[in-house]
């Protein structure tokens, strides 16, 4: 089973946003590589507002890889 370190992850709007880092790196603790990219998960950051997610990630030990996704979608980290 391949080990994800999150190294950063931001879900944030135009205007603000918010470190979700240590709440990315408990997901994949659990052996999950999938990040639910929404509110409920996050907290939101700007109501009303556009957000989007960005994650700096390495997989056992690996270089360091950068993905992004929309508001209400789920990221596979390793597909």
């Amino acid at each position: 089973m391949a080990t994800i370190t999150v190294s950063a992850a931001v879900y944030a709007s135009n205007n603000t946003g918010r470190d979700v880092t240590a709440f990315c790196q408990a997901i994949v603790n659990t052996g999950s590589d999938d990040i639910p990219v929404n509110n409920t998960s996050f907290q939101d950051p700007d109501k009303g507002q556009k957000k989007y997610f960005t994650i700096t990630f390495s997989v056992s030990g690996g270089p360091l890889q950068y993905m992004g996704a929309e508001e209400g979608t789920t990221l596979d980290l390793v597909p």
